[in-house]
């Protein structure tokens, strides 16, 4: 272990003696959520080029900047976009810097070329929580720099940082090392409203950043209608009971003009999605009613047994004799989820395909059950001849997959598209 000066448990002692040797022009040392950083007083000019000194660097780079909290950061950027504004807090704090416009009144040594600042609030582990009393007490941000020389790796190891700081005079406050990442921290800049661009991916993974940057982006999209191209009840049940709002379309497509044209179960199965949907977004009547951006969303389910498609039975004899074939067996179902794009304005279209896949496994079934089965009319327009939400649910022994999928409708890829359907318009536009 780094021996600290004094008890990092008595943090105004820790946090005052670390303000004394920094305003007195000394490097110091800091800890964050990530590796530990190099800071110095950043209106001292005689401090700063120590710092760069130490570092070994040709020419003046401008310096990462810590605050306290979000609030204090829009001190020091220019006005930032509403998605933004809403966005960063619920991200920080964390081991993500944030780059946007700043202010004229932040030290230049904070400024890049272009005119920016990079900010993090660091997630503070409990016992280096005496830095947030520091930058509470500072009017600007805390200049930081990773410890390392140029164009070496950053160190990391408590030895290695003492015998820098040894060999340098820099001064080192107790840091905790428990739960420390060894990477950087992730570097994002602000482009504007609806973009950004990762300068690096360290700490913070893309997709934890994702996970909530689409839930603000969805509060802030375009808002469209949705209509589903099915007379499918089961389909329509799982929007209504998920709170999706949409209208119900009517496609003239007629399936069996691909029955027995395609032999690939993939294919045939994403045909049938795509030219459900595709028949209501070209129809005039359709496009004379919509006003703005619009969904149509389609889809089709097949139940495959080996090499054989099993769609719905057109008579009973062809129920029991699907039925039968599937008892005591496992087989695939197939449902093809597709969305349709369509942007009245800009007479644009576009469609999003994907199929999805089930494994389900059926226990032996009697010659008795097949036909009571088939006598209550329930199979009748149902792919393979069984509804997994009625009485055909007896006959499932596993279900290895989404049980909405063979439903109809795979409901938590319906949602996910939904929630990113902005993104596809925003392109479009």
């Amino acid at each position: 272990m780094v021996a600290p000066e004094y008890s990092s448990s008595d943090h105004a002692h820790v946090s005052a003696n670390f303000l004394r040797n920094w305003q007195a022009g000394r490097v110091c040392v800091h800890p964050t959520d990530t590796i530990p950083g190099l800071t110095c007083n950043p209106a001292d000019t005689r401090a700063i080029q120590r710092l760069e000194q130490l570092k070994k660097r040709t020419q003046q780079k401008a310096l990462l900047g810590l605050v306290a909290d979000f609030s204090t950061a829009q001190r020091f950027w220019q006005t930032l976009p509403a998605l933004w504004e809403e966005l960063i807090p619920l991200l920080w704090p964390a081991p993500l810097t944030c780059v946007w416009k700043s202010r004229a009144s932040v030290p230049p040594c904070l400024v890049s070329e272009r005119g920016e600042l990079a900010l993090r609030q660091p997630l503070l582990a409990r016992d280096d929580r005496w830095l947030l009393t520091v930058l509470q007490k500072l009017s600007y941000p805390l200049p930081s720099t990773s410890i390392n020389y140029e164009g070496e790796a950053p160190l990391s190891g408590e030895h290695d940082l003492a015998q820098f700081c040894a060999k340098h005079a820099v001064f080192l406050p107790p840091i905790s090392w428990e739960a420390k990442n060894t990477a950087p921290s992730s570097v994002l800049r602000i482009i504007d409203e609806k973009n950004f661009e990762w300068l690096r991916v360290g700490a913070l993974s893309e997709e934890k950043f994702q996970a909530i940057y689409l839930r603000i982006r969805a509060k802030h999209k375009r808002e469209f209608s949705l209509y589903l191209a099915s007379q499918s009840p089961r389909r329509r049940d799982l929007l209504t009971g998920a709170g999706i709002a949409f209208t119900v379309v009517e496609s003239a497509y007629v399936e069996e003009t691909l029955r027995g044209t395609i032999a690939d179960p993939r294919e045939y199965v994403c045909m049938h999605a795509i030219n459900k949907g595709l028949w209501v977004v070209e129809s005039p009547a359709f496009q004379a009613s919509v006003s703005g951006p619009s969904i149509v969303l389609s889809a089709d389910t097949i139940v495959v047994l080996g090499e054989t498609i099993l769609e719905k039975p057109r008579s009973a004899a062809e129920a029991i004799a699907m039925l039968m074939s599937l008892s005591g067996k496992t087989h695939e179902v197939l449902t093809s989820l597709c969305f349709h794009f369509y942007e009245p304005h800009l007479r644009q279209h576009r469609t999003l395909e994907e199929t999805f896949s089930t494994r389900v496994s059926f226990r032996p079934l009697s010659v008795e059950e097949i036909h009571s089965y088939v006598a209550s009319g329930e199979p009748m327009d149902k792919a393979g001849s069984y509804a997994l939400q009625g009485r055909g649910a007896s006959f499932v022994k596993s279900v290895h997959g989404s049980n909405t999928s063979v439903i109809g409708l795979p409901l938590a890829e319906t949602v996910e598209g939904l929630a990113k359907a902005h993104l596809i318009f925003e392109a479009m536009a």
